[in-house]
């Protein structure tokens, strides 16, 4: 199984560019936060800033509080 990602750099211009706006990659960056509990980590990582992933945070905690009231 390959490990290494050919063209990195062409990899992060594509998060960079498409990413903020789509649910599904809101959720990847959660999942991440919730495995390595690090957001300045996951920060690095996704290149999200971090005040950014703890808006998503909150966002997500005050759906779940929607949804679990119903």
């Amino acid at each position: 199984m390959r490990k290494k990602i050919d063209e990195p750099e062409r990899l992060k211009r594509f998060i960079e560019n498409k990413h903020i706006k789509s649910e599904e990659f809101r959720a990847l960056v959660l999942l991440l936060v919730d495995k390595y509990k690090d957001v300045d980590e996951v920060s690095k990582i996704t290149g999200v800033p971090s005040n950014t992933i703890y808006n998503w945070i909150n966002e997500w905690n005050e759906k779940r509080k929607f949804f679990n009231a119903k």
